[in-house]
């Protein structure tokens, strides 16, 4: 498997939910394989301009806007250090969501869940596959 989108290919034709609940599972594994850092809960940010974006691992079309950003990785700006990403099946609350977030007050009602810090301090928090590609299209990312 070479891409995030691969997850959620059915060739045995198995039950859409097996195939979703393999695709949480292998998440990890195919974040470690890219050029994106996995986010952990709680975990300190990284200096400098860190972009964290939680996507759902059942939605293709965030798997494809993960391989997006993997694709352009080297040709992003200069100023921004690291792209963190996580599922967020990993959250069962919004406090699971604040602790991958961090300095976020904002609910997450949709996916995917957009963060931008600098020198870790929350910039802005963007929702919605729509803005969050918007968002990402004007840091030069997309």
């Amino acid at each position: 498997m070479s891409t995030f989108a691969e997850l959620l290919v059915n060739s045995r034709g198995r039950m859409p939910g097996d195939v979703q609940a393999e695709a949480a599972r292998e998440f990890c594994c195919r974040v470690r394989k890219s050029r994106l850092y996995l986010r952990r809960p709680d975990e300190p940010l990284a200096s400098g301009t860190v972009v964290v974006l939680g996507v759902a691992s059942y939605s293709p079309e965030e798997l494809t806007l993960l391989d997006d950003i993997d694709a352009r990785y080297d040709h992003r700006p200069p100023d921004i250090t690291r792209v963190d990403v996580f599922n967020v099946l990993d959250c069962h609350s919004q406090q699971d969501f604040q602790k991958f977030l961090p300095g976020s007050q904002s609910d997450v009602h949709q996916t995917p869940v957009l963060g931008i810090w600098i020198d870790q301090q929350l910039q802005s928090i963007v929702t919605g596959l729509a803005a969050v590609r918007k968002t990402l299209a004007s840091l030069g990312m997309l």
